[in-house]
């Protein structure tokens, strides 16, 4: 289900690239906790967390992912 919206919507743009039909995609703007520190949670409305791991970025909401 989510690979097919992310399909529809054209997948998601990172950084500089461009489709061959020249747009970018916009799934990204779907996105639950991705990229969204601070911002409310699409379910529950609590702040989105961000924690790093060996380097990496991990995203959550403490009350929908406990």
């Amino acid at each position: 289900e989510t690979l097919a919206a992310a399909i529809e919507q054209g997948g998601s743009s990172l950084r500089d690239f461009i489709a061959v039909n020249g747009q970018s995609g916009y799934f990204q703007q779907s996105y639950f906790v991705y990229n969204r520190t601070g911002q409310p949670c699409r379910v529950c409305g609590t702040p989105i967390r961000q924690i790093k791991q060996g380097q990496r970025s991990t995203f959550y909401c403490i009350n929908c992912q406990t």
